[in-house]
């Protein structure tokens, strides 16, 4: 289920679907000198250039989406918003109940147009997309052509137009004075305001296989908030120790100048571990943004696709619900139900199996970059401990 954006790609040495940018690379040799993997993708997608439009708390960021069909030789440039990613993820979602649906990036109110959090929103947005474009019964959904191809004043008609999915209902109500065929529409919303406080208590699991797998992702994604949130400290720990390295150097560049008229030898030293000590805060920055891209933003990918799953799985238990609900009363909807719900079930399984070996894959290579990028890290500081010491020797000697 994960995609690397084109700089992680250079951390892991794997190439990108459909993109021929190049990165630079700051891991280690053994990492960054792979030869990028090309993967065959019938749809070129970049998400790019955001540019911010209006100021105050009316203020958005607008993103160029390009995409070009292999067999096309000029890529259609739609310009959209977060709102509109976010809306064609909620319309996915209603459209295929029985698919672990592509996470988009969090909502955020505070600084949501600040360099940082707009470069990582692209990053994942474009994520989505990918993820989006390659699956095989995602990529058909009418909802995606359009919102790759239409201009921004169709897409912003077409979105007020088209708030929910509306899918054929499998339930055949009684008539009455009162009641109107429901549409799938109407069913959904009942479903959606009513789902967060669903007792999934009262369905009568059918699947030993997936009451466990319904465990399993909800210890997941709270193991996953777990470690995120462990990871970001330990980040901002890297952090602390870059500011407070850049003190420790301007101290002892301090020391220096206060000796040089008296010991110029000494003055040497402490300028040499001034120097050291800046070079050393600066590859904690480093450090610091690589973790975060490698390993924080995976785990808060992983958070999402979690939660994803855990929606996918709950949509089924609300399915199996309104079936148990019909078999009691004998209804004539039971046959028709009963099938959705085997079909639903049976694509369930093979999300979740294509999600636990993709999982597995995708965090042997991210942590075989984290070693490669750590080491990387403490050998440079070995490097630079070594020239002072390598100073003071040779000072010894003479």
């Amino acid at each position: 289920m994960y995609e690397v954006s084109e700089a992680e790609a250079s951390f892991l040495g794997v190439g990108l679907e459909g993109d021929s940018t190049k990165t630079e690379s700051t891991t280690s040799e053994s990492v960054s000198k792979k030869q990028p993997k090309t993967k065959k993708n019938s749809v070129f997608c970049l998400v790019r250039e955001p540019e911010k439009v209006g100021d105050g708390l009316q203020a958005y960021v607008t993103y160029k989406v390009h995409t070009k069909a292999e067999n096309s030789d000029k890529p259609i440039i739609a310009v959209r918003r977060y709102s509109d990613f976010l809306w064609l993820h909620d319309r996915l979602g209603e459209e295929f109940i029985e698919i672990i649906i592509p996470p988009v990036p969090e909502k955020t109110i505070i600084n949501h147009t600040s360099s940082d959090l707009v470069d990582y929103r692209r990053r994942e947005l474009e994520k989505f997309l990918k993820r989006v474009l390659r699956h095989q019964t995602l990529n058909k959904s009418q909802y995606l052509k359009y919102f790759l191809t239409s201009n921004e004043s169709d897409m912003s008609s077409y979105r007020s137009s088209m708030k929910t999915h509306t899918r054929p209902s499998l339930i055949k109500e009684e008539p009455s004075f009162f009641s109107s065929p429901l549409s799938w529409a109407t069913s959904a919303a009942q479903s959606a305001m009513s789902s967060a406080g669903q007792d999934y208590n009262l369905v009568k699991e059918v699947d030993l296989e997936f009451q466990e797998t319904k465990q399993y992702f909800v210890a997941l994604h709270s193991h996953f908030e777990s470690l995120q949130s462990k990871a970001s400290d330990d980040i901002s720990k890297t952090k602390q120790l870059s500011l407070a390295l850049t003190e420790f150097s301007h101290s002892s560049d301090l020391m220096a100048k206060c000796e040089q008229s008296q010991d110029a030898v000494l003055a040497g030293y402490w300028k040499k571990l001034s120097a050291i000590l800046h070079s050393m805060s600066e590859l904690q920055d480093v450090l610091a943004k690589n973790e975060t891209l490698i390993f924080d933003n995976t785990l808060r990918d992983y958070v999402r696709l979690t939660d994803a799953g855990k929606v996918c799985l709950n949509n089924r238990l609300d399915l199996l619900l309104k079936l148990q609900e019909h078999q009691k009363k004998n209804s004539g909807s039971v046959e028709a139900l009963d099938q959705e719900f085997k079909r639903v079930s049976g694509i369930i399984k093979t999300e979740v199996g294509a999600f636990n070996s993709k999982k597995t894959k995708d965090f042997r290579n991210v942590l075989r970059a984290l070693i490669a990028i750590n080491i990387e890290h403490h050998q440079k500081v070995v490097a630079l401990w070594k020239e002072l010491l390598s100073e003071l020797e040779e000072q010894k000697d003479s």
